[in-house]
């Protein structure tokens, strides 16, 4: 099951930084110089997210103490979440 799991993200995060949900919220993980994560920074990722949810999400948590807002995955795999703008309504 973990494997069908990271293949569904690890997809999508080599290849736009977005899954469909994070294309919802506006939201995509890039590398610490701004460009798609690699294979294996998405291996990575994935394997630290799992405690950094499984205890209590305290992981998760650490953004919000962190002074550049990074969780334990971003710390791990030289990664982050940026918020991307809102699109231009052209009227």
């Amino acid at each position: 099951m973990l494997v069908i799991i990271y293949g569904f993200f690890g997809f999508f995060w080599t290849r736009s930084g977005q899954t469909l949900g994070m294309q919802a919220w506006r939201i995509k993980v890039v590398s610490s110089d701004n460009h798609l994560i690699s294979p294996w920074q998405s291996v990575i990722r994935f394997l630290i997210a799992i405690p950094a949810l499984s205890l209590a999400g305290i992981g998760l948590l650490w953004a919000l103490i962190d002074h550049q807002r990074r969780s334990w995955q971003d710390l791990a795999s030289s990664s982050r979440v940026i918020l991307l703008e809102k699109p231009v309504k052209k009227t």
